[in-house]
């Protein structure tokens, strides 16, 4: 046995919550396990200034921007695994990469922190909402045209403060998971030392779609440890969670999609095992998008038959 097993995670408080719920869960699993956590920058960190959609561009990184860093110290050895949020996952694997284990999902949906209550209705004509992720722009453009979107960036901290004390932003959108694991309380009303109160409204799915493997923490690992790491997190792996994750994943495949592709797509799994899915698509300048609905039991059938849905949309 690896011992002791040494998790890989970025710093911010929301990565390094989600490590140390991996860690716990290890340890209760293993009692005899010695589980580590060491903290990996990477440059979605690094960089705090360029646009989301522009970082890897300026960066010349190919992986996602939260990613490259922590899967070289997984290739160096410095970490025996790597916890993500599988939102910041890319569709594929680099070979010699594995995704085995992902948690139950906690909640899917996208919250609007508002300094006006009753959600996207609530805010005033022209309101400015600060968001950094194209997918957000575009839903928001949907339902509220006249809305003036802004670029920001920020770990869940620092855009509820910057949100709360910049008189010229009306509000920011953040992942429900996040503030919850946070403890912060989505549904109510957030009054920070600094600055207004904040309305925390969470948006229905109908509303606002959230992307591929939001809520998801997901645990990476190298394909030549299998045999010895695979077995230790198998308890930690929610099937259910897997197979709709493994859905939504190659659709984003299929589709060509990143992290900075305007797409959302939600995948359930039913009574049955059979998993519906609904998708929705954004081309460039549009605030109307495109979408399309399948149900299979066959996670690459269901991908294929969005793709294609989409396609007879446009057309």
């Amino acid at each position: 046995m690896i011992s002791p097993l040494i998790i890989g995670t970025r710093g911010s408080a929301l990565a390094l919550y989600q490590a140390n719920v991996v860690q716990k869960l290890l340890q209760d699993a293993h009692p005899e396990l010695e589980v580590e956590i060491k903290i990996v920058k990477t440059i979605g960190d690094k960089d705090r200034k360029t646009a989301l959609a522009k970082v890897s561009e300026v960066a010349k990184v190919q992986r996602g921007i939260f990613i490259k860093e922590l899967e070289e110290a997984l290739e160096e050895e410095q970490v025996h695994i790597a916890v993500h949020s599988l939102k910041d996952m890319p569709s594929t694997m680099n070979e010699g990469f594995l995704l085995p284990t992902f948690l139950p999902r906690a909640a899917r949906e996208d919250v609007l922190v508002s300094k006006h209550p009753d959600g996207i209705v609530g805010l005033p004509e022209g309101a400015t909402v600060a968001t950094g992720g194209v997918r957000r722009q575009c839903q928001l453009k949907t339902l509220r045209p006249d809305l003036n979107i802004i670029e920001f960036r920020g770990n869940v901290p620092t855009r509820l403060k910057k949100t709360a004390e910049n008189p010229e932003i009306d509000a920011t959108m953040l992942a429900a998971a996040g503030l919850e694991r946070l403890e912060y309380p989505v549904g109510d009303v957030l009054t920070l030392e600094t600055g207004e109160p904040l309305y925390l409204h969470k948006l229905s799915t109908e509303e606002f779609l959230p992307p591929g493997g939001q809520g998801v923490i997901a645990i990476e690992c190298l394909s030549k440890y299998k045999e010895e790491i695979v077995p230790l997190l198998t308890p930690l792996n929610c099937e259910k969670t897997a197979l709709e994750c493994e859905a939504e994943r190659a659709f984003m495949h299929k589709l060509g999609a990143t992290c900075d592709t305007p797409v959302s797509i939600m995948a359930t799994v039913q009574e049955g095992e059979s998993i519906t899915a609904e998708a929705r698509f954004w081309e460039p300048n549009s605030c109307d998008p495109q979408i399309a609905t399948a149900e299979s039991s066959d996670p690459d059938e269901l991908a294929k038959a969005l793709v294609e849905g989409l396609k007879e949309h446009a057309s």
